[in-house]
C-alpha cells in the first residue's frame, strides 16, 4: 500500500503461538534488522504489514534473510521499479566485494593461498 511518508514502512504482527516474550521479541528484532539493512533502502515508499507464522520462531537468520530477499525481488520485478532493481544490483555487488575481501583476508591470516 502506497504511503505519503515518502519512505517504506514495516508493520509487524508477531503472535504468541505459545512462546515466551523473549522469543517474540527476538523474532521481531531479527525481522526489523533485516528490513532495515536489506529491504528498506531499495523499495519504493509503501507500507508493508507482515504477520509471522509459527515456523518463523524456529527459522534461522539465514532462512529469514532468504525470505526477505525473495520478497524484495518480487517487489523489484514489478514494471515500475527500475530504481529498486538498480539499487538491489548495487547492494549485491557490494556484498560480493566484501565477501571476497573477507575470504582473502582470512586466507592471508592463516598464511595460505586464498584460492
Amino acid at each position: 500500500m502506497d504511503n505519503a511518508a515518502g519512505l517504506p514502512r514495516l508493520g509487524l504482527i508477531v503472535p504468541k503461538f505459545q512462546t515466551t516474550g523473549v522469543a517474540r521479541n527476538r523474532l521481531r528484532r531479527r525481522l526489523k534488522e533485516l528490513w532495515r539493512r536489506e529491504v528498506q533502502g531499495v523499495i519504493p515508499p509503501f507500507d508493508l504489514l507482515v504477520r509471522t507464522r509459527r515456523e518463523a520462531y524456529a527459522a534461522s537468520v539465514a532462512a529469514l534473510r532468504a525470505e526477505m530477499h525473495a520478497w524484495r525481488e518480487v517487489v523489484a520485478l514489478s514494471p515500475d521499479n527500475a530504481e529498486a532493481r538498480r539499487r538491489i544490483r548495487e547492494l549485491e555487488e557490494a556484498k560480493g566485494a566484501v565477501d571476497e575481501l573477507l575470504r582473502t583476508a582470512g586466507a592471508a591470516l592463516e598464511g595460505g593461498n586464498p584460492e
